[in-house]
């Protein structure tokens, strides 16, 4: 099977972002390293499943972004919309 386009570029975009969140945890006092670390662990691993079209990293994939962009996110004392704002 060919791998898609889009696929492809999840990929990438998932190993760059993986780099990103390790350097960040490694070399900046901003991210707890702690949490950095085994999260870029964790989009190395997807993307090579991603890279790879296996159901489980597609699975993961999704959950993730579900997760982490929805439009409504729970906050410590409440929940906050995160849409564009009325003009």
């Amino acid at each position: 099977m060919k791998r898609p386009v889009g696929v492809t570029i999840l990929a990438i975009l998932y190993i760059v972002g993986g780099v990103a969140l390790l350097l960040g945890g490694l070399f900046s006092s901003q991210f707890n390293p702690y949490i950095a670390i085994p999260m870029a662990a964790v989009l190395a691993a997807l993307s090579a499943g991603i890279w790879q079209l296996q159901r489980w990293a597609r699975v993961a994939a999704l959950i993730l972004a579900a997760r982490f962009h929805s439009p409504l996110r729970v906050r410590d004392n409440g929940v906050r919309f995160a849409a564009a704002p009325c003009l």
